[in-house]
């Protein structure tokens, strides 16, 4: 059973796009700032999953809360949501759910999928993953009761190319059974590598250099220039 909702604050409620359709897909992360390989596999991933469930799914972009004492804070809220509803506005079904940002700290996406499993009915929630976490999962905060209440789709990053090298490395954790090793197999989404990284993007920033279209959309690149939110903070 997934674990109980938290009793306060309420969720915050599905955006529209999630209204009509038959499954949810969500796609966590700091988004800092959201880069092509962002959307370009996010949008892939939930077109998959449509296909392999012939039914509509609703991508849902969900912004984490992130500590503002660690090393290299992102840019405030305000300024990420606005870059992520600018990445995202050519895509279809698709819309930001603010909840991780919505409610107090500690802010574990076990709790966002327990949120998300209470909203959506009998619809099934998936999860969008990378090898790179999907490996780093049993250190995740309870990471048995995410998959309660949600479906991993795991998506190919470097050095984790392949569902057997996923496997190999889930299996050396000595986590997870045989069942769930398969349930983690049956997850795999086959998508190309993209290999440019929100990191690349922040260092072409700070050095003053223009980041090519191909790493960030040119809405965002100009919200970039005109917002200034990766300046250096005084």
């Amino acid at each position: 059973h997934p674990p109980p909702l938290p009793a306060a604050p309420p969720p915050t409620p599905f955006p529209a796009p999630a209204g009509d359709a038959q499954a949810i897909l969500l796609f966590g992360g700091s988004f800092y700032p959201p880069h092509a390989a962002h959307t370009a596999l996010a949008k892939a991933a939930r077109d998959a999953l449509a296909k392999r469930l012939a039914a509509a799914v609703a991508l849902l972009v969900v912004p984490a809360a992130r500590s503002p004492h660690k090393a290299d804070p992102p840019a405030a809220d305000h300024h990420r949501v606005a870059m992520l509803d600018l990445a995202i506005a050519g895509i279809p079904r698709a819309a930001i759910w603010t909840d991780a940002l919505d409610r107090p700290p500690p802010s574990y996406f076990a709790a966002t999928a327990a949120r998300a499993r209470a909203l959506a009915g009998d619809r099934p929630v998936y999860f969008l993953i990378g090898t790179d976490q999907a490996a780093a999962f049993p250190r995740w905060h309870e990471p048995r009761a995410i998959l309660a209440a949600a479906t991993p789709i795991v998506i190919p990053r470097e050095p984790i190319t392949t569902a057997d090298q996923l496997i190999a490395k889930l299996r050396e954790t000595h986590a997870w059974t045989d069942a769930e090793l398969a349930t983690w197999r049956n997850a795999w989404c086959d998508l190309p590598i993209m290999p440019h990284a929100a990191t690349d993007a922040r260092g072409l920033l700070r050095a003053g250099e223009l980041v090519p279209a191909d790493v960030l959309a040119p809405a965002v690149r100009d919200y970039i220039a005109t917002h200034r939110p990766y300046a250096p903070r005084q």
